[in-house]
């Protein structure tokens, strides 16, 4: 099929007063490590600290969370309400 694209995308604000530092970073990165798909931050890799540090995101940034797989699409939506909610996740 051409001209079927599979992107998915949300964009979300972060809220954190500090950003995205180092621990909420670690654990943007560590969920989306768990996800079967390949997701974007901003256009980077979201498994990748390093990349998502070097964003610089302060309070009120927006985020850009993306896939091109079907499978990330669940990844997208987790990520995007872990940054929506001030990293307060409820499934530990």
């Amino acid at each position: 099929m051409t001209g079927v694209s599979s992107r998915y995308a949300r964009v979300v604000t972060l809220v954190n007063a500090d950003g995205l530092h180092a621990r909420p970073a670690a654990e943007f990165v560590k969920l989306a490590g768990s996800s079967g798909g390949r997701v974007t931050v901003n256009g980077r890799d979201a498994r990748s600290l390093l990349a998502i540090l070097s964003l610089g995101l302060m309070q009120g940034a927006e985020l850009e969370i993306a896939t091109d797989d079907l499978d990330g699409r669940g990844a997208v939506d987790a990520l995007a309400d872990l940054v929506a909610t001030g990293f307060e996740r409820t499934d530990r």
